[in-house]
């Protein structure tokens, strides 16, 4: 018994599905609608990024009572600053090598 039989069908039995026919217009507006998903996408993961860089960020360097003296806000600007470098770095670096490792991967 082939293995396509195990599980139903046999490989030599089924057929290849055809792939559908789109006119220009179709093909246009299918893309315009990935365009559109793609950026919607794009959004939302920055806005997370944001999010979350300042939920982070202000959480480790801005504690209570907050400084009032103009060289304990500077000293608060300073670690926001470096602390959402930081962490835009390190997310710039984490897209990368993602990004990297799918297109690596063999499409299924």
């Amino acid at each position: 018994m082939a293995f396509g039989g195990l599980f139903g069908t046999s490989a030599s039995s089924s057929p290849v599905p055809q792939q559908p026919k789109f006119d220009s217009e179709t093909v246009a507006t299918i893309l315009e609608i990935q365009t559109k998903v793609q950026e919607e996408f794009a959004i939302g993961t920055a806005k997370t990024l944001v999010d979350h860089a300042t939920e982070q960020c202000f959480t480790k360097c801005l504690k209570a009572p907050y400084s009032v003296n103009s060289s304990g806000l500077a000293q608060d600007n300073n670690c926001v600053e470096s602390c959402l470098a930081k962490y835009l770095r390190s997310w710039n670096e984490i897209s990368k090598a993602y990004v990297g490792r799918l297109q690596q991967q063999p499409p299924n």
